[in-house]
């Protein structure tokens, strides 16, 4: 090839290659948008897949907390649609106009993406979301209560302290902030348990460091730790790492790929569909506690009990910091229902979320039911805290994933809610 045929060459595979990228786009949004009109149409679920979310909001890293929060602009506030309020907290159906007002019950709710109201305000839904459900419901009973959330997303029980922290802190300078705060609600307890597992399954192969508090504080040991790492390199770049600025650019720009990309996302669901685990035989044999325990996570029982307890101490000292609050608030912990961990007969388990790609569904379940009971026990005996779980008449249709809610799963949840914050708010 002569160097004018390779000139030429070269020029239109240039000018062709962000043709064919246009093109493939269009041609996977296309199929995507077909693929979403044939499951919404056969909705009872909500929305099956996350290319239907439409609602984003920019984020932030949060120094305090070690992950990241919602960063505020004006679009945000301007959007009637969007999720979040002036200060970056999850927007509530109502908001009080003044902190002088003596009549406000001021409620606090704290917790991770489930609180948040996931995938709700995505969809531009926020108002259905289970914590608005309840504040709209329990307004009707007293309309002097007023819901703040807290909540953001992957927050674990310590950062839902430092949240709480933060709120009494901040109020005073906030006329639309409530000075007066009857009740603390934590509603989830699905962050802390991840991070119970990851505590069990890289206990036996790193050695943790001292500033990492076993993962349980800011920084989890696997997926939240990446964003230590990014702090770090950010840091980094400041200071003239040229390294780290261009590690940071590629990251964001592969992230970027991955999130708006339809070629990228018909890609992963053609891997998905095509690839068959080299576990799913073993994966789907019936273990008992015992056997998970030793065989799959690779530790024996004394020492899953002596993580365990570590998991549900570190926890409830977080929780029981909350009662720690000038407003002399009540503190209630409400353990919500996961899909893997209502049902003892699980459903599609092979299709499923698997931890590490090894610990399924039904794993999961057992798992969870002896971390959770144990962890409400104890708690329990805890003067000032409030505990509880209830999955009563809980279906897999309320589920939108393995720890999020659908349409009507949120629905319900807020109706299993109201009674315990009626009795807690003394509301007759």
């Amino acid at each position: 090839m002569d160097k004018l045929s390779t000139k030429k060459y070269f020029i239109l595979t240039t000018a062709f290659i962000p043709i064919i990228a246009i093109a493939g786009e269009l041609l996977f949004a296309g199929l995507i948008k077909i693929k979403n009109v044939i499951r919404e149409n056969n909705d009872n679920l909500l929305i099956q897949h996350t290319e239907t979310l439409k609602i984003k909001h920019d984020q932030t890293p949060d120094l305090i907390t070690g992950i990241t929060r919602y960063k505020v602009k004006e679009k945000d506030l301007k959007n009637k649609n969007g999720y979040i309020d002036k200060h970056g907290l999850i927007k509530t159906i109502h908001t009080s106009n003044s902190k002088n007002k003596k009549d406000i019950k001021g409620v606090l709710i704290t917790g991770n993406s489930v609180a948040v109201g996931y995938p709700m305000g995505n969809i531009g839904e926020y108002q259905n979301s289970f914590v608005n459900i309840l504040e709209k419901n329990l307004r009707k009973k007293d309309s002097s209560i007023d819901i703040l959330n807290l909540s953001q997303n992957g927050y674990n029980s310590w950062q839902e302290f430092v949240e709480t922290k933060r709120y009494f802190i901040s109020q005073q300078d906030h006329d639309d902030l409530p000075n007066s705060i009857e009740l603390i609600a934590s509603l989830g307890g699905i962050q802390d348990f991840w991070g119970f597992l990851d505590l069990l399954y890289y206990s036996k192969n790193i050695n943790n460091e001292y500033h990492k508090a076993n993962g349980l504080m800011a920084f989890r040991v696997d997926g939240l730790q990446m964003s230590g790492n990014t702090f770090n390199k950010s840091f980094e770049a400041l200071e003239g790492n040229i390294k780290s600025g261009f590690e940071i650019f590629i990251s964001s720009f592969v992230n970027n790929i991955r999130e708006n990309s339809k070629i990228y996302r018909g890609y992963k669901y053609l891997i998905k569909k095509l690839r068959k685990s080299p576990d799913q035989k073993n994966s789907l044999k019936y273990m008992n506690l015992t056997e998970i325990i030793e065989d799959k996570i690779g530790i024996s029982f004394e020492k899953y009990n002596v993580n365990k307890e570590i998991a549900i101490d570190s926890v409830i000292s977080n929780i029981k910091l909350m009662t720690l609050n000038k407003s002399g608030a009540k503190v209630m912990f409400i353990y919500l229902p996961t899909r893997f961990g209502f049902a003892e007969n699980q459903k599609s388990i092979e299709k499923r979320f698997a931890y590490k790609k090894l610990i399924n569904a039904r794993d999961l379940g057992l798992l969870e039911k002896d971390y959770r009971e144990s962890l409400i026990r104890k708690m329990n005996n805890i003067d000032g805290i409030n505990a509880f779980y209830s999955d009563e008449n809980v279906k897999d249709s309320w589920f939108y994933d393995e720890s999020h809610y659908s349409r009507l799963g949120h629905k319900n949840i807020a109706i299993m809610l109201e009674k315990y914050f009626v009795e807690a708010l003394q509301i007759k």
